[in-house]
């Protein structure tokens, strides 16, 4: 059942930045980078901004599990104020992802803009696994 809900709340998701993209009356681009930093090939972290120069429409931060399942957060860090923002913990299985979305619509400080996961260890304790930013500027 919390799978099921999981992957109803990442349709929605997809279905509201299609709306944005497709509703946007200046040009925009999309900006992604993803790492699967010291997760061997099983946790890709990615991040993507949508936005044309320091006006930010929307960011959004996830991490997918590609080979073993693992319980994960992830967190979308950078200079405005706003952040940090994190989901989780969640148990993922192989697949599934989880995602921190904002939607500033405004200017935002120019810098990093970074999502950040973190696997749980057996103690309850977090680890960094990976580290994906794009750079908004001028």
């Amino acid at each position: 059942m919390r799978f099921l809900r999981l992957r109803s709340a990442l349709a929605a998701l997809s279905v509201c930045a299609t709306l944005v993209v497709g509703g946007a009356t200046t040009a925009s681009a999309t900006f992604s980078a993803c790492s699967f930093g010291s997760s061997s090939g099983n946790a890709q972290t990615c991040m993507q901004v949508l936005g044309s120069g320091l006006n930010v429409e929307e960011a959004m931060a996830t991490v997918t599990m590609r080979q073993v399942p693992r319980t994960f957060k992830v967190c979308m860090v950078g200079p405005s104020a706003d952040l940090p923002a994190c989901n989780g913990p969640v148990s993922l299985i192989v697949g599934q992802a989880i995602g921190v979305t904002w939607r500033p619509f405004s200017n935002e400080p120019s810098g990093n803009y970074c999502a950040e996961s973190y696997r749980e260890n057996s103690n309850r304790t977090f680890t960094h696994i990976a580290e994906a930013c794009v750079n908004v500027h001028r």
